[in-house]
């Protein structure tokens, strides 16, 4: 079981530092956050703490570089709280400035991830950072697949529980493990070799698991089928999954040729000058006939090649999750960013944080954040 920051909902928080955890991967833009939905998901635990009079010291990491740096994530907060930034997340560099935080305030140290010892799970760093500390917060379920010091390193030390996001991450992804019928599942982008013990996992449990973007490619291979000069992983043996009754791959594609040329033609003939960049339209109409009768919808990953612009049908299969009468849970970091700015948000029954640690949650059932929340330190307060 895990431990839920709501079980401290009775006690006196004033004046004790939480270390809290979250996702501060986000996009940045000439110093200000691009996209907000992963800093937004964790408000309710930053408000639970200090409107308490916790002292909140807030980390965090940002890619793609060591040196990428969290003031702006700081500043983003600013609008909600009393915020501070210190540009340092070397345990001795910021132990004043976490005495000096006031009651009822949120310290944001650097990305600590522009120290080595953070991905090592070196355990020197790991006890220093829970040194700041006296009660420890997970509120980054998207990057607890990671054994890294800020995840599972800190929580040897330190009292530890979930965050309200985390929590509900939890909760609305484990609606997969018993479902309502029907049950559709939807993959798509790339990265197969992450992606096909979900499609194992699932072809047992749903009644229908479709697979588009370039994790298509592999199966159309596997067939015997043309594609061309397409992404396709040739590592992995589909030969007992590629006949699955309930298995759906597109049945038309877009194709473009070598002179940027494109167009759509039937899964199985796509010739060798083509490359596979999006499904195709009756792929997604007879997809969304499965999704408007499902009690279920669980979404991973887009349908076309965004980075060229393909983002069409992946456009169209979000309206019809989102329109459906299914209860629908979507997530992956390409599936957010390619659907942002359709004003579909709010449509969604859920939408989770994570890309690869809902990838691993649905497989697994847990994670290495999960795990190590049950054998932390009991809490003296």
């Amino acid at each position: 079981m895990m431990n839920s920051l709501s079980k401290l909902k009775d006690k006196s928080l004033k004046g004790k530092v939480f270390l809290v955890r979250i996702d501060t991967n986000v996009s940045v833009e000439e110093g200000r956050v691009k996209n907000d939905f992963r800093l937004r998901s964790v408000m309710p635990t930053f408000e639970f703490l200090l409107e308490r009079g916790a002292r909140v010291v807030a980390i965090g990491h940002r890619e793609p570089s060591p040196e990428a740096s969290l003031e702006a994530i700081a500043e983003y907060y600013k609008s909600f709280f009393s915020t501070h930034f210190i540009k340092s997340c070397e345990p001795e560099n910021v132990r004043g400035a976490v005495g000096d935080l006031e009651n009822g305030h949120l310290l944001f140290l650097e990305n600590l991830r522009s120290l080595p010892y953070e991905k090592e799970n070196d355990d020197n760093f790991a006890r220093a950072v829970a040194s700041l500390g006296e009660v420890y917060v997970n509120d980054a379920f998207s990057v607890s697949h990671r054994e890294h010091v800020s995840i599972v390193g800190v929580s040897r030390y330190l009292p530890s529980f979930t965050g309200f996001c985390f929590e509900k991450e939890v909760r609305e992804l484990s609606y997969a493990f018993f479902p309502e019928r029907p049950f559709v599942f939807v993959l798509g982008g790339l990265k197969f070799k992450t992606k096909a013990p979900l499609i194992e996992k699932f072809i047992e449990k749903a009644d229908t698991v479709f697979v588009g973007g370039a994790l298509a490619n592999s199966f159309f291979k596997q067939k015997g089928w043309e594609i061309g000069f397409s992404a396709f992983d040739g590592g992995v043996d589909l030969s007992e999954l590629v006949d699955k009754e309930n298995l759906l791959l597109p049945i038309d594609v877009i194709v473009e040729n070598e002179r940027g040329e494109s167009g759509v033609v039937e899964s199985d003939k796509v010739s060798k000058r083509d490359n596979v960049v999006d499904v195709g339209p009756r792929t997604i109409e007879g997809l969304s006939e499965r999704i408007s009768s499902a009690k279920l919808i669980v979404w991973n990953g887009p349908m076309g090649n965004t980075e060229k612009g393909f983002y069409d049908q992946t456009h169209t299969l979000a309206r019809s999750i989102a329109h459906s009468s299914g209860y629908s849970v979507i997530g992956g970091g390409d599936t957010i960013e390619s659907i942002d700015g359709l004003g579909l948000e709010n449509d969604f029954s859920f939408i989770s944080t994570g890309g690869g640690a809902m990838l691993d949650f649905l497989v697994h059932e847990t994670l290495p954040g999960i795990e190590v929340l049950k054998n932390s330190p009991e809490i003296s307060f």
